[in-house]
Parts: structure tokens; sequence; C-alpha cells
């Protein structure tokens, strides 16, 4: 489990963000209020949750309102690199009945990939918190604040930087604190995306974290996209692996297409 209790405090701040001077790509990605899941269409087969998680393409992303795939990249892996521990930073803002979900997903994570994709969770009371290497901070805003945050539109935001694509270097996830959906359910599909994940379709997995624009009623990863993950992580493929790439492995399968 890489849930860790430690409170950060002032007097102990998170390390300042000094990459963003030698940035390459920063990017907003905002989301507006998904809709209640609907039917899944059936047929859906693992290559298709790999292709539309990873890659942002494919069957089960068609219907989706984009891929919103980080930092705009599609057709390529981007994320951070196997076995580099990323530390989740969780603002006081973040609501407590929302934490159980979040600690729960990196878990899941955690143990579908043997520890290759290694994800901690930490507190702060800092009440923004900037991200240093390898770190994603999360945070919730009122209105009033987001209006205040150029970029932000919508009722959650990513914003993801990245020194030399595809390794990603950091992210910032902000949530607005007046939504009605379950517990974690928004936080985890935002963290999803910080950690490199594009949107699945509403229409080809209605429970799915990463649906779009059906968000899911799932607030941890579901099975098919759990089984996706494990699939591509413990894999050969590296950071910046192309479609090309994922047919080679056997991870993508065009011939399923229709």
């Amino acid at each position: 489990m890489y849930y860790n209790s430690t409170i950060l405090s002032e007097a102990t701040p998170i390390r300042a963000g000094t990459i963003l001077t030698a940035l390459l790509a920063v990017l907003w990605s905002c989301e507006s209020s998904p809709t209640n899941p609907i039917q899944s269409s059936g047929g859906l087969t693992n290559s298709h949750v790999v292709e539309a998680l990873f890659l942002g393409t494919g069957p089960a992303l068609d219907g989706a309102i984009s891929s919103a795939c980080v930092l705009g990249g599609r057709d390529v892996w981007y994320g951070y690199e196997r076995g580099v521990p990323v530390r989740v930073v969780l603002g006081p803002s973040v609501g407590a009945a929302d934490r159980p979900a979040i600690f729960d997903l990196v878990d899941q994570m955690t143990e579908a990939t043997n520890g290759l994709l290694a994800v901690e969770v930490v507190e702060t009371n800092v009440a923004n918190p900037q991200p240093g290497p390898n770190e994603i901070t999360m945070i919730e805003v009122d209105q009033q604040t987001q209006t205040g945050l150029r970029g932000f539109q919508g009722t959650a935001c990513f914003k993801c930087a990245s020194s030399q694509l595809p390794r990603l270097d950091t992210c910032r996830i902000f949530v607005r604190n007046d939504l009605q959906f379950s517990p974690g359910t928004v936080h985890n599909h935002e963290l999803g995306h910080a950690l490199g994940f594009c949107h699945i379709a509403g229409s080809a997995l209605q429970t799915a974290l990463m649906g779009s624009p059906q968000l899911g009623s799932s607030n941890v990863w579901t099975g098919p996209e759990l089984e996706a993950i494990a699939s591509v992580y413990l894999s050969e493929l590296e950071l910046g692996a192309t479609k090309a790439d994922f047919i080679a492995a056997g991870l993508v399968d065009l011939t399923g297409k229709d």
C-alpha cells in the first residue's frame, strides 16, 4: 500500500516547481459536468480499452467528447517512467469523503502493475501546494477562485508539464467543490488523466472511471480499465511507444475494429 499518512506542513512546504522554466509543454485540460452513464454497446475487448486509455484513439473512444490525453498527445504513450515514485499531494481542501477512493485507486494500480506504476499519496496543510518533479497536486476550489485561474473552464481541470516528452514531470489538479457526484469520482477521473490516461467513451464502458461524456458510476478503476493498465505496464513497451509499437506487441488489434 503506497498511502503515506505524513502531514506536510507550512514549515516543510512542497518543493517549488523549479523545472517550469525549462518546459517544452504545459497544457490545461478541462471538462464540463459529465452526464449520467448510458448502456454499454457490448463487444469491448482489452485491445479497445488499451487503445483508448493509452493512445486516445480507437472504437472505445468513439462517442467521447474528446480524448483529453495529457498534453494533447494521441497515438503515443505519455506518462511517468516505470518504477519512478510519483507523489500525489492532497491539499487540505480535498474532502475527507473523497480521500478513501483516492487511496484505493492508488492501491489498485500498484497491485495490478507489481509496483511498476508506483504512486504514493501524501497530505499537506499547504493551501495551494506547488508540485516538484514527479509530483501531482490536487486541491478543490470554489467558483469564484475558478474564475481567477487562467485557463480553468468547466468543473475540473488538470494542468501537466513536461521538460522532455513523453515523460511527464508535474501535474496540478483542480476540482470544483460544489460537484454532486459520488465521493472521489471526479477527483480520480482527473488523477487518471494526470497519470497519462485518456478518455474511454461512456457508451463503450458505462462504469468507466475515465468515461466521457458519461462519467462512470465507479470512483475506482473498473476491471477492463485495470486489465488494460496492467497489460501495458507489464509489457516491454516503453514511454513514447506509438500505435505501431502497441500493435507489434499484440496489445492493439486493428482487425477487431469492426
